[in-house]
């Protein structure tokens, strides 16, 4: 049982390994103020257990608009400089999409990530074109509202 279980993995894994394709996609999401809401969860005033979320348009490097974003973090911890946050955005694009995810460190008092500190979260999937997609995400803010984003990933090439 053991050789055949070995044998099956051995076969899947040569099998696949012309459907992997990989992926850098380079854009820059926007975020008006008026798009981000804080969420007082935890004890009151700015603490652990916060929401923070909101959505915006995605731009490639030229500025036309091929996308939007949405996201939620919640605090996780907070030091007297920052809080730590799980965050968990989705960039779409049409009918393709990719799933970021992980704990990174934000600005004190439910702030924004701090400006040109790059933060790296993991691509933990996606759909359409990026399906099974995962690899990571550099995402730095270059000013108040606006970001450069950089994503490699490896996705499958499926035909549905």
């Amino acid at each position: 049982m053991f050789v055949q279980r070995l044998l099956l993995s051995f076969i899947l894994t040569f099998s696949l390994a012309g459907f992997a394709e990989a992926v850098t996609l380079t854009f820059r999401p926007l975020q008006n103020n008026n798009e981000r809401q804080v969420i007082d969860l935890g004890a009151p005033g700015p603490s652990v257990g916060d929401s923070i979320l909101g959505h915006g348009i995605i731009n490639d490097l030229s500025g036309k608009a091929i996308g939007y974003f949405e996201f939620i973090s919640f605090v996780t911890d907070k030091t007297a400089n920052s809080d730590i946050r799980w965050l968990h955005a989705q960039y779409a694009f049409g009918n393709d999409s990719i799933l970021i995810e992980g704990a990174q460190e934000f600005m004190p008092n439910n702030g924004k990530a701090a400006l040109n500190l790059p933060s790296s979260f993991a691509v933990t999937g996606g759909t359409g074109k990026y399906t099974g997609a995962r690899g990571e995400c550099r995402v730095i803010r270059l000013t108040e509202n606006d970001f450069h984003t950089v994503c490699k990933f490896q996705s499958i090439k499926i035909k549905i």
